[in-house]
């Protein structure tokens, strides 16, 4: 057993203690940290935390690690993927909506990762998880999915994401009519602080988020809109798209029971029948780091979004 401890610093003040102190031990796994957090082998200020926990300028960490860490691993599963690209160092996939992208919260199989580890082996990041994950969607977002092969993709993809050098491309339904034809929404996106499966434009803390829209059709009801994400915070396209007053049709987080204010039953009944939200992540455009190749991907809408959109043409 070692014993690590830390001051932080005006630099990490406001970052949360999982992250910062992944930063600080070398080697050492966010899973990992995580799960010091939850056994009490990292205290702060000398008392048990949580992941999430805010850290301010001063305050001591103390972390009891094993000499040894024990292996974390994601266990191959035979799940379908339908690839639209593949190269040596990039896969990208069309996710299916309900298919959670790694284990977590108690999840450990039936994920993309359980799938990923299956079809392509030991991907970079299988230790913390994440084979080859360099970005996420939702469980019930489907659509453009990438995923790295090797850890030079991986560290250089992930730097592009963080750059913000990817065009990022949805599509969305959202309740009720738009005022202008697009738009731009520039809101800071944080946790909520009382509700904490959900984010808020109103959070004591958050972090500039950019999501930019247009009208693709007008429904009496409903409007589909083509969306491109700027910046890639949790829940950012569905947050924005709420503080608007448009929720996502189908999101029953941001959006509550508003599908029953539909006079029309039998949409009503398709809005509950769908099981996931209308968002779907239809194209990936960016600049090959090795090749140097413009690289862009397309998926279609899912069949059942596809069905849904002409139940509104038929009213």
């Amino acid at each position: 057993m070692s014993v690590r401890e830390m001051v932080v610093t005006a630099a990490e003040d406001g970052g949360r203690v999982d992250r910062v102190v992944t930063r600080w031990l070398t080697g050492v796994s966010r899973v990992r940290v995580q799960q010091c957090i939850r056994t009490g082998a990292l205290q702060v200020n000398g008392r048990q935390t949580k992941a999430s926990h805010v850290l301010r300028r001063g305050d001591r960490i103390r972390v009891e690690l094993p000499e040894t860490e024990p292996p974390l691993d994601v266990s191959p599963e035979e799940i379908p993927l339908q690839i639209l690209y593949r190269d040596d160092q990039l896969v990208i996939i069309d996710k299916p909506a309900g298919l959670v992208v790694h284990p977590g919260a108690g999840i450990r199989q039936g994920t993309l990762a359980n799938a990923l580890v299956h079809h392509f082996g030991r991907l970079p990041g299988t230790e913390e998880l994440r084979p080859g994950i360099v970005h996420r969607l939702d469980r019930d977002t489907s659509g453009v999915m990438m995923v790295t092969l090797t850890a030079e993709s991986k560290s250089r993809m992930a730097e592009m994401f963080r750059r913000r050098e990817l065009h990022k491309e949805y599509q969305a339904l959202v309740y009720g009519a738009m005022n202008e034809p697009q738009g731009v929404i520039e809101k800071p996106v944080g946790r909520h602080p009382v509700h904490r499966l959900k984010m808020t434009t109103r959070a004591p803390r958050s972090r500039p988020c950019k999501t930019e829209w247009s009208v693709i059709r007008q429904f009496p009801a409903f409007t589909q809109l083509r969306v491109i994400l700027h910046t890639g915070r949790t829940h950012q396209i569905r947050v924005h798209l709420a503080s608007l007053g448009r929720p996502i049709v189908g999101d029953l987080l941001y959006g509550g029971r508003r599908h029953l204010q539909i006079n029309d039953m039998t949409v009503r009944q398709a809005i509950e029948g769908l099981g996931r939200f209308f968002l779907h992540a239809c194209r990936l455009r960016f600049v090959h780091p090795f090749s140097g190749d413009v690289v862009d991907v397309t998926a279609p809408l899912p069949s059942p979004l596809t069905k849904f959109l002409q139940l509104l043409e038929q009213g």
